[in-house]
């Protein structure tokens, strides 16, 4: 989740009116909140456990505790956040904030890496609170928390739900590229494909458009459809990502294996040269040097192999490229 969709939900909860405005604890309890509505989330949590101490008997102390504990989950306390929001819910079952304590119960069993346990909760909540602000984001991170622990059909499954009750909301992007990225990882390339592309043709803007492409690419390049691998990839390494690397490597490789030897050259120097602590830089090397034998330039295929025994003496690709420029001539 980005922080901009974590900010956005800081500080939704339903909100009770004023019992007695002048009244003590109610002072206090407004005090605390205005730092909470503030997004002072430290100084808020310590307000909220005085509050909860000294007014133990407060209309406000339901109340107090939910928000004690989602000040936990917007500081990342995750384990402390499940603690106190899971004591609130079985101390006061009947109160209004049972349901986004329910909610942050799970998301902090989610942010914890508590896979497993989020699905309990996530899925629990989801068939109780169907009319819940919070029950398309419900069926996001309990396919994303099915994603996490491989149960590829399960994920793809909730996050069609999550789809289909909001293509265009929060998580619409999110859901379309995970249900590409769930069919490419339990081996449907081909299935992959078309929920990638509707990525790209969906969201343009989404934050998962270099993945979407990446993952594109390489439903095709894993089947051997090389010539389709090139456009996603190309629109891949055009862009300003993390994944400029594996795009360019992918796309070097693709270019090899239609014979377009010049292109496949380009791409694997340019990995080489921008790219220099990619886990791929020992391998384009490798593939420059034999791009170069292939294209009888035994100088520059020479050339290649010295840098790979200098950058990366212990690399299995170094004994790869001595054999390739010795079988072939060079």
């Amino acid at each position: 989740m980005t922080c901009a969709v974590a900010l956005a939900c800081a500080c939704a909860h339903e909100i009770s009116p004023l019992v007695d405005p002048d009244a003590i604890d109610e002072v206090h309890f407004q005090a605390a909140r205005a730092d909470y509505d503030a997004e002072l989330f430290d100084i808020a949590a310590a307000r909220f456990d005085e509050f909860l101490v000294e007014f133990p008997r407060s209309v406000r102390f339901a109340e107090a505790w939910y928000l004690a504990g989602r000040c936990r989950y917007e500081l990342g306390l995750w384990d402390d956040a499940i603690v106190m929001l899971t004591e609130m819910r079985g101390e006061h079952p009947a109160s209004p904030f049972v349901i986004s304590a329910s909610y942050y119960i799970a998301r902090s069993l989610y942010e914890a890496g508590h896979f497993d346990l989020a699905i309990g909760e996530l899925a629990a909540f989801a068939d109780a609170y169907s009319d819940s602000e919070y029950f398309v984001a419900a069926l996001y991170f309990l396919a994303r928390s099915r994603f996490e622990t491989a149960d590829w059909s399960g994920a793809i499954g909730d996050f069609r739900r999550a789809l289909a009750a909001e293509p265009d909301g929060t998580y619409g992007d999110n859901s379309q590229y995970y249900i590409g990225q769930s069919l490419y990882a339990s081996g449907a390339l081909a299935e992959a494909v078309p929920e990638l592309m509707l990525v790209e043709s969906r969201y343009p803007e989404s934050e998962y458009l270099d993945s979407a492409r990446y993952y594109l690419g390489r439903s095709y390049y894993d089947r051997a459809r090389w010539s389709d691998a090139i456009p996603p990839l190309e629109r891949l390494v055009a862009m300003v990502t993390t994944l400029v690397d594996d795009g360019l490597f992918y796309l070097g490789r693709s270019h090899y294996e239609v014979g377009a030897l010049p292109p496949a050259l380009v791409q694997m120097q340019r990995l080489e040269t921008m790219h220099a602590t990619s886990s791929f830089a020992d391998n384009s090397l490798y593939w420059q040097a034999r791009i170069h034998t292939d294209l009888v330039d035994c100088p520059s295929a020479t050339a290649a192999v010295d840098r790979l025994r200098t950058a990366f003496p212990a690399s299995e690709e170094l004994p790869r490229a001595e054999s390739y420029l010795a079988g072939h001539g060079c």
